[in-house]
């Protein structure tokens, strides 16, 4: 049987460096500890994915690598990796691969350098789906006996299904000021992204057939994949010395190749995002922001972020949230600001994690 192919999908992802997801992804940990309300921010490496005018306020150069991870039951993957070493000799191990937990994964990763005012860089988005369903033994009150002595099953097999997905983004950025006004007072900022696009789909069915008192799990893989293009824009404008205000539209195109990946446009939907931040002066001292990200289709969300520096600005303490269809998730993260080096942490009541590393000159 194909048990061995998702087998070797699970262990593939257990060291992918690409949850329920974060809506809207992980990548980079500044704005996810901001609960992603980063549009008027975007001042780091970042930027590629949450506003491409933010270039400009990167820095001379920099890098970023970020990885962010979560999801439903993720501590059972182990689990369900030695379940599944076994379940092609052993029966009962079989039996307890059914009675697992559902399991939704993801992971992703960003990888992204600046240059004055371009940036190159990837993201990576990992997300693995397991159920499983229906009886685990054969109920003999549901066997019947044809007239020609076959024996047909009318009750409720069991069914494995796992599914995972892979798109990955390769992205050149460029930023660039529209407006020099005096003192910056105005200034307007502008920015594209070119990307290429691929994805991975490898879907694997385990379905059970009845002889008599016993079943026999068939087992269905179909892999797929796809490959395309898209573009991303964003503008950005520094309204007064606290204030900024920024735009960000996401997949304003996306064109794929021909392909039979489920949804795989409303995995990248276009987006409209709109923020603003201010800058807070002493005594709070605070940067804060707000976002609201309206996709084509689905619904809104509304984002909430504040970051502050603490202990000489060697520390930064972040705190954010969002709202999606009346469910909120918050956030919260930390940054260790060194000279030339920054870390971060954040985390979410979803139970989505993330940490980066950042190189600024």
């Amino acid at each position: 049987m194909k048990r061995t192919w998702m087998l070797l999908l699970i262990m593939s992802l257990l060291v992918a460096t690409a949850g329920t997801a974060f809506a809207g992804q992980i990548y980079g940990t500044k704005a996810h500890g901001m609960g992603g309300a980063f549009t008027a921010v975007a001042d780091d490496a970042s930027a590629i994915y949450w506003n491409p005018a933010g270039l400009v306020r990167s820095g001379r150069l920099g890098f970023e690598a970020n990885f962010g991870a979560g999801g439903e039951n993720f501590s059972d993957l182990s689990v369900l990796r030695d379940h599944l070493e076994e379940a092609d000799e052993d029966e009962e191990s079989l039996k307890e691969l059914l009675e697992l937990d559902d399991i939704g994964v993801n992971l992703n990763g960003l990888a992204a350098v600046n240059l004055r005012n371009f940036g190159l860089g990837v993201t990576l988005n990992n997300n693995f789906v397991f159920e499983s369903t229906g009886s685990k033994e054969i109920d003999e009150d549901e066997l019947e006996i044809k007239s020609d002595g076959s024996v047909e099953y009318n009750g409720d097999l069991p069914e494995i299904k796992a599914s995972n997905t892979f798109i990955g983004q390769g992205i050149f950025s460029m930023g660039t000021n529209l407006t020099n006004a005096p003192l910056n007072l105005g200034t307007v900022s502008i920015g594209a992204n070119a990307k290429y696009l691929t994805a991975n789909q490898y879907d694997l069915n385990m379905e059970a057939k009845a002889d008599g008192d016993t079943f026999e799990m068939i087992a269905d893989d179909d892999p797929r994949s796809a490959n395309g293009f898209g573009l991303d824009t964003g503008a950005l404008v520094r309204a007064t010395d606290m204030v900024n205000v920024g735009v960000n539209v996401r997949n304003l195109v996306t064109s794929w190749g021909s392909h039979e990946i489920d949804d795989l446009d409303e995995r990248l939907p276009r987006t409209v995002t709109l923020g603003a931040a201010a800058n807070l002066p002493f005594p709070i001292g605070a940067t804060v922001a707000a976002d609201i990200e309206i996709p084509d289709e689905g619904d809104e969300i509304y984002r909430l972020g504040a970051e502050k520096d603490i202990i000489l600005g060697l520390l930064a303490v972040r705190l954010g949230g969002y709202q999606i269809d009346g469910d909120r998730t918050y956030t919260g993260g930390l940054g260790l600001d060194l000279p030339f080096i920054d870390l971060d942490l954040a985390g979410d009541s979803d139970s989505n994690y993330s940490f980066a590393g950042t190189v600024n000159f």
